[in-house]
């Protein structure tokens, strides 16, 4: 590891298999919603580096020999080593959150030495520095990637000695929580906000219902086109033209070009799904309280196209998009 850069005194760059005593896939039998069983986890059931209790699934198992080989103990690491390209890696600490939950399928679980912390591990896989380390062994495929065990085992890390772990951990979990209480105290405000924002438009548009006539929204437009239909499978970083999904409006109603995936398509579906400047775009499907996200597609851009959970709508001239 001569290419590596040189650590402080008393640091040693180590492999990950120098430090591991266990990883493991998951179990694979057949999930079930109904609560019956044991709790078991998945690749959802991590967001934001934390078990979302919510997004577990049940497994009948009846095996006491299986149920302690794949019950997690307190301080496993997860690490998603099946997902999409930019969530390969996504991490988290189990911290009896969730009682007697097991070890699911397309995770894999990590112990580790006694002379390593494994909250020092978690915070080092959060890290970019890490993951230039094993993103260029990721494997990609047309709607999936991976990294295997092997290559997960050779990534480098620098190991202090068990006392300066200790010491950073805490150092960072201070900072963190700093972080979460200012994370928390934006979205306080961004509430307040949109509230404002909601009395102001309903003062705005009570007093043009007063001073005006109403007109029916399909008066208004010129066309309104639902988009095209394309599987996960037809979806690719790789292909021609770029796919306009439902996570590009944003929950405040803004356009992002963020996570775009792209397709190919016939010179007749380009005509018929292109976006313009100016278009308005509805979301037509999605959970109860995001149907109707919308916003206006303001580029001068051509051939984006835009799928089926999606309604474009042209209006008359005299109407602003806005």
């Amino acid at each position: 590891m001569s290419e590596l850069y040189e650590l402080p005194e008393g640091w040693e760059w180590k492999i990950f298999d120098d430090i591991l005593i266990l990883i493991q896939n998951g179990l694979s039998d057949k999930q079930n919603d109904d609560a019956v069983g044991f709790p078991i986890s998945r690749i959802e059931t991590i967001q934001n580096e934390t078990l979302d209790p919510k997004r577990i699934k049940y497994i009948d198992i009846q095996d006491d020999i299986r149920v302690e080989k794949y019950k997690y103990d307190n301080g496993d690491l997860l690490f998603s080593h099946i997902n999409s390209f930019e969530k390969v890696g996504k991490v988290c600490l189990y911290t009896n959150q969730i009682k007697n939950l097991l070890h699911g399928v397309n995770l894999l679980r990590m112990k580790f030495i006694e002379q390593v912390e494994s909250k020092f591990v978690f915070y080092y896989l959060l890290s970019n520095i890490s993951r230039a380390f094993y993103e260029p062994h990721v494997k990609r495929a047309i709607n999936q990637a991976s990294i295997n065990q092997k290559n997960i085992k050779s990534i480098p890390i620098p190991i202090p000695s068990f006392q300066e772990q200790k010491r950073i951990v805490a150092k960072l979990d201070a900072l963190f929580e700093k972080i979460d209480k200012a994370i928390a105290l934006h979205q306080k405000n961004m509430d307040e906000a949109d509230a404002f924002m909601g009395s102001v438009l309903n003062d705005v548009f009570g007093e043009l219902e007063r001073k005006y006539e109403k007109e029916k929204f399909d008066n208004i437009k010129i066309s309104n086109v639902i988009g095209l239909v394309k599987n996960v499978k037809e979806q690719s970083p790789y292909l021609m033209y770029p796919y306009v999904k439902m996570n590009n409006i944003t929950n405040n109603n803004q356009f992002t070009f963020d996570n775009i995936v792209n397709v190919d398509a016939t010179r007749e579906e380009v005509e018929k799904f292109n976006l313009q400047k100016g278009d308005f775009l509805f979301n037509t499907r999605n959970s109860a309280e995001l149907v109707g996200k919308s916003c206006v597609f303001n580029y001068n851009m051509e051939n984006i196209l835009y799928n089926n959970n999606i309604m474009r709508v042209r209006f008359r001239n005299d109407i602003s998009a806005y």
